[in-house]
């Protein structure tokens, strides 16, 4: 059955049948569980999530290793497809802009706020059509992201293509000047770190790397926890702690819950709490985070781990001849040797992330990455074009 395999062992399996000379990585993982160095090495990435909050993580994700993404949507019931281009640089407009800053202020910590449907525990509605509909959209994008057709990319637009109306319309996305994304990540200059300092304090990190007591620190991933309060005796206390490494209450041994979860920090603030701790309390091999001096006082500095994630899966070796013969009907406009120097990422290989795989797999990209978290389920079957190729050769 193909139901209960993992959506993007699914998609890497597709990938591999359509061209035998990609690398591939495919990660069943969520987005927070991963590192901005994952995405490091990345020419452009396609974001086919399906929740604001899947958005709003990997869009961080994407800013702090600068990667140009298309994030793609559709709403099948009025059969409409859109997508959207970030340039992941610190000025540039994006889709969490319009929602998060008041949204995440009302929820009173700093994490993307689930879609509806996933509150109520709806199904979203989808169908092949409108997935290959927004796909065919996020496609030409990701080829003009990367260079690979002639075209511009749209960058801080949104393109909405209307198929019961028959439009194609663009729109300019505002400018993300407070997006709770945090565009500073992609601000200032960047500066490797070498692996050494993860055996190190977190005050012995920090001042390495420059940091002051005014100075804020914004972390590209994980939330830690800015005030908890105690279920028993409920006093409160600022730990500064990732929410699965919580301690008992002081006072009285309890077990602390959180309220207000932060990727945004003044160091004065949290150092008293964390100083002496191990880097590893926050920080991760592959992890990133800005140090933003007070205003007016520098530039922020984007301070990189290299990743420690697994190897990607080489393909067959380039075969020029074959080549030729295979591709010879490839739009001039194509730049077939661009494609070959290019690693690709689709987050997300859902109805989405699959139907834009479907169409892009073939091309002889140098790499392609994959992440999912989820597996199909018998709903995902009627909207899921390779889970359907998938059950045919099972």
């Amino acid at each position: 059955m193909i139901a209960g395999r993992a959506k993007a062992a699914i998609a890497a399996d597709y990938v591999r049948r359509a061209n035998p000379w990609v690398e591939i990585k495919a990660l069943e993982a969520d987005l927070e569980d991963l590192t901005p160095g994952v995405f490091a090495d990345l020419d452009a990435v396609a974001v086919a999530v399906d929740s604001l909050r899947s958005r709003f993580v990997a869009t961080r994700q994407l800013l702090a290793p600068r990667v140009a993404h298309v994030d793609l949507a559709v709403l099948a019931e009025p059969w409409l497809a859109r997508a959207s281009v970030s340039a992941a640089v610190a000025d540039a407009p994006c889709q969490v802009d319009a929602w998060s800053t008041a949204q995440l202020a009302r929820a009173g910590e700093d994490v993307g706020i689930p879609c509806a449907a996933a509150d109520t525990g709806e199904v979203f509605p989808s169908t092949l059509a409108m997935g290959h509909a927004a796909a065919a959209v996020g496609a030409q994008q990701l080829l003009a992201l990367t260079g690979v057709i002639r075209e511009r990319p749209r960058v801080g637009q949104e393109i909405r293509l209307d198929l019961l109306r028959g439009t194609y319309e663009a729109f300019r996305l505002p400018l993300a000047a407070a997006c709770a994304a945090d565009h500073v990540l992609a601000a200032g200059r960047v500066e490797r770190l070498d692996p050494s300092y993860l055996r190190a304090s977190l005050g012995a990190l920090m001042t390495a790397c420059g940091a002051e007591a005014d100075t804020s620190v914004v972390l590209a991933t994980r939330a830690v926890v800015a005030l908890a309060a105690c279920e028993a005796c409920h006093e409160s206390t600022a730990p500064y702690l990732l929410p699965d490494a919580l301690e008992p209450c002081a006072a009285c041994g309890g077990r602390l819950a959180a309220v207000r979860r932060v990727r945004r920090l003044r160091w004065a603030e949290a150092a008293p709490a964390v100083a002496p701790r191990a880097a590893t309390t926050w920080l991760r091999p592959g992890d990133a985070f800005a140090l933003v001096p007070p205003a007016g006082a520098g530039r922020a500095t984007l301070c990189a781990f290299p990743t420690a994630e697994p190897r990607w899966q080489p393909g067959a070796p380039w075969d020029e001849a074959a080549a030729r013969e295979r591709f010879a009907r490839l739009p001039r406009s194509f730049d077939l040797a661009r494609i070959r120097a290019c690693r690709i990422g689709v987050l997300g290989a859902g109805h989405l992330g699959a139907a834009l795989i479907e169409q892009i797999a073939p091309l002889p990209w140098k790499g392609i990455l994959i992440v999912d978290r989820d597996v199909i389920e018998p709903c995902n079957l009627p909207s899921h074009p390779l889970a359907t190729r998938a059950g045919e050769t099972a």
